[in-house]
C-alpha cells in the first residue's frame, strides 16, 4: 500500500538507521551501529565479509515448524 508522507527535510538517521537517497530510491544502512557493537566487544579491526544471503530472496514460512535447540544460538 501507498501512503503519503511529509518532511520538512529528508530523512538521514532514524533509530539507528541512516537512509542514503539517490535518484535510484532509497538504502538503508546501519554502518554506525554495527560499529558500535564492534567496538563495544573488542573487534573492531576483524575481517570484514559478505553477507551471506542471495540477493532478492524470498523467505518463507515452512508448513511444520521444526523444533529448534535454542542453546546452539
Amino acid at each position: 500500500s501507498k501512503f503519503k508522507m511529509t518532511s520538512m527535510k529528508k530523512i538521514q538517521t532514524y533509530l539507528s538507521v541512516e537512509f542514503e537517497h539517490s535518484k535510484h530510491g532509497i538504502s538503508l544502512y546501519q554502518k554506525n551501529y554495527v560499529n558500535v557493537i564492534l567496538d563495544k566487544f573488542g573487534v573492531s579491526n576483524c575481517n570484514s565479509c559478505t553477507t551471506p544471503m542471495d540477493k532478492g530472496l524470498k523467505l518463507q514460512n515452512e508448513i511444520e515448524d521444526k523444533l529448534v535447540n535454542e542453546t546452539e544460538y
